[in-house]
């Protein structure tokens, strides 16, 4: 699988992604447009940052990231999204689009 295929990006502004409870650790993968308006993620730019201890990204328009990916802890992680600056209001409800919230499965 082509680990771009799991990027989205969102041309409407910036804003934060921070985990509901400082203790929690998670990663994201980012990449950076093809052309500062937007374009398809540059596999060259691809890069996963790993946060803790309160830490969040601000993610700039046209950014190519993953969902926040939890990586230890509890069973469930609340995350949080507060915009920075936006030029749309642009609203996705995960559950109603896909039948159920994001879910990852944690193996070892």
């Amino acid at each position: 699988m082509n680990p771009l295929q799991l990027l989205m990006a969102r041309p409407d502004g910036t804003f934060f992604v921070r985990a509901g409870e400082e203790e929690d650790v998670f990663a994201m993968a980012v990449a950076l447009p093809s052309h500062p308006d937007g374009g398809d993620p540059v596999e060259d730019t691809l890069r996963v940052f790993t946060f803790r201890n309160g830490a969040a990204p601000r993610l700039n328009p046209n950014v190519w990231h993953t969902v926040p990916i939890p990586l230890v802890g509890r069973q469930s992680t609340l995350f949080r999204e507060v915009v920075a600056a936006t030029n749309a209001n642009v609203v996705i409800n995960v559950k109603a689009e896909s039948g159920h919230p994001v879910q990852f499965a944690q193996g070892l």
